[in-house]
């Protein structure tokens, strides 16, 4: 992967990919290099939420999963601290998966419009 001039390039294998982008916006996009032909590809970044995390209530170490409402892991990381933290997410549905080590899992959804939201673990 090189970037020069706010392009990316790369040299992929023939077959399907998910692209995600993040950073100053965010994109998703499902493609196939068999049907893009040898033109570059454009992507248009989109405004991205800010999820708060909370895991100030924790006990102990916690496994979040958050899977988008097509089943993609956006993120799955054991959470060790007691803080909120920002997580930058393009809106929509998610799933949360909150489980303690040791312990019994619990799944939620989440809408994050927009504007943001908070989810506490």
């Amino acid at each position: 992967l090189w970037i020069r001039d706010g392009k990316a390039a790369l040299r992929l294998a023939e077959g399907r990919y998910r692209l995600r982008l993040t950073g100053a916006g965010g994109a998703v996009l499902d493609m196939d290099t068999r049907t893009c032909g040898d033109g570059p590809l454009t992507v248009s970044l989109q405004p991205e939420a800010n999820l708060q995390v909370d895991s100030t209530s924790l006990d102990g170490p916690t496994r979040l999963v958050l899977e988008t409402a097509d089943g993609s892991t956006v993120l799955d990381r054991w959470v060790t601290w007691k803080s909120r933290w920002d997580r930058k997410l393009l809106p929509g549905t998610y799933r949360a998966t909150i489980q303690p080590l040791g312990g019994a899992a619990r799944t939620l959804s989440i809408d994050v419009p927009p504007d943001g939201a908070t989810l506490g673990m």
